[in-house]
């Protein structure tokens, strides 16, 4: 099993990056709603995902990793399905926060390539080195993780699916054929109920567009509270079809 200070360095991820397009699906309910044209298409560039997406049958190039540490159930349970996947997740690059991982490699397990990074590299906290400090508009969202991320791999289009915010239905959410999950999540929540980030992300979406992507950063999808914000949808079919 890996350990905080043996993890690959994160600069060296730029080494695999396949496409110049690159595709974030996130855990929302409208990941549902993907075509096979538009899968077939998404496959052709560098996915990236996070969390729980693992209960998901697609297969990503790029996993950041950030778990609760409370929740020993969702641990064991995530660790079980990533069993589960065998070796078609070998090719997975998974990343975790150097500075905050201890109870993420267990689960993660024996796996080829798991890259860190120290908290730093946050730019949504206050130790932002690039002098893009956004505080609260981002703090406490794991999405806003991978972003920062993402951003620094030079795509020249990013496009995102999967980032409802405006309700709080995961892909998951009631959905049996998904396996083994806690898809009970927020099933009972009003059908209005927007996800807990929906006040912080959309502002700090907003700002990194313009000064992280370079006004690169797009949805796939209308289905978006994003896309009240300003944040532009892009066709897929069009762009790559």
């Amino acid at each position: 099993m890996w350990k905080a200070e043996e993890l690959l360095d994160f600069k060296t991820l730029k080494d695999y990056k396949k496409s110049e397009y690159g595709v974030f699906l996130g855990c929302g309910s409208s990941i549902n709603d993907i075509t096979q044209k538009q899968w077939d298409l998404i496959d052709t560039c560098d996915v990236w995902v996070s969390n729980n997406f693992l209960y998901h049958w697609y297969i990503p190039d790029f996993y950041h990793v950030e778990l609760k540490s409370g929740k020993p159930k969702w641990l064991d349970l995530w660790k079980r399905r990533k069993a589960d996947k065998g070796d078609t997740y070998d090719d997975v690059k998974f990343i975790v926060n150097r500075d905050h991982c201890g109870h993420i490699l267990p689960q993660i397990g024996d796996h080829p390539m798991v890259f860190g990074y120290p908290r730093k590299v946050w730019k949504s906290n206050h130790q932002c080195k690039r002098n893009m400090n956004y505080g609260n508009h981002s703090n406490n969202a794991s999405f806003t993780l991978v972003i920062d991320l993402i951003s620094r791999m030079g795509y020249k289009k990013t496009i995102l699916y999967g980032v409802d915010l405006n309700n709080a239905m995961y892909f998951w959410t009631g959905k049996r054929r998904f396996g083994e999950t806690h898809c009970d999540t927020n099933k009972n929540l009003p059908k209005k109920a927007q996800h807990t980030t929906a006040g912080r992300v959309p502002h700090f979406i907003q700002k990194v567009r313009k000064d992280w992507f370079k006004n690169t950063l797009y949805l796939g999808y209308e289905k978006s509270l994003l896309s009240y914000y300003g944040i532009p949808v892009i066709n897929i079919e069009r762009e790559l079809g």
